[in-house]
């Protein structure tokens, strides 16, 4: 599973601005589906958001979106607002210093984000920058960009369904309607001829149920 999400993390942040970043990608053994990053490259998906997917494009588009917040430091400036908030994040300077030695102390740090339920909340313009950048990057990947569209509307019925299992996405990635509407302007028709989905993705996601 590590190894499948940090292949497919690192061949969609090569196609990104800050290409040359050393990724790390990590599934979080939550049920819950969401996903956060954290500055320097680090990503994190809980195997709720595996779990609901249905194809590669679906999980493509949580890595490719999360990775944009990366670049585009929009996790540094949350981060520091929660520190100025008092909410236990205790490892900003290490964090922000950009040391890879750190990575025990940023583990500890997503582990401490999970506990308390403390999830960066993007601005609007923020959320519309990363789905737009994701587009981007899924296209240059050669994966299909549609599969954000069908992962937010089934996280939408989630919402009513089981609020249980999405909740805290709901609450850290807001205006999901909006966001499917801004990528539905965003696609075009050569998108539908980019692969939706892979054998490799389905084997993974067996594995991990």
């Amino acid at each position: 599973v590590k190894k499948y999400i940090q292949d497919l993390g690192v061949r969609l942040a090569r196609h990104s601005s800050r290409p040359d970043m050393p990724y790390d990608f990590e599934v979080i053994d939550e049920k819950e589906a969401n996903a956060f990053a954290l500055p320097g490259g680090f990503i994190y998906v809980h195997r709720g958001i595996f779990a609901l997917s249905e194809n590669e494009s679906e999980l493509g588009g949580v890595l490719a979106h999360e990775t944009a917040h990366v670049v585009a430091r929009h996790s540094v400036e949350q981060i520091k607002r929660a520190q100025a908030l008092g909410l236990g994040l205790g490892v900003l300077e290490l964090v922000l210093g950009g040391d890879r030695n750190t990575a025990e102390n940023l583990g500890a740090l997503a582990a401490n984000i999970v506990a308390q339920g403390v999830y960066f909340k993007y601005s609007r313009d923020a959320e519309t920058e990363a789905d737009r950048v994701a587009v981007r990057v899924l296209r240059d990947v050669g994966i299909n960009p549609r599969g954000m569209i069908s992962l937010f509307q089934r996280m939408e019925n989630l919402q009513d369904e089981r609020p249980s299992l999405v909740g805290d996405f709901f609450s850290s990635h807001p205006n999901l309607s909006e966001r499917r509407r801004n990528i539905r302007d965003l696609l075009r028709d050569s998108d539908s001829r980019l692969r939706m989905d892979t054998r490799r993705f389905h084997e993974v996601r067996g594995q991990l149920r």
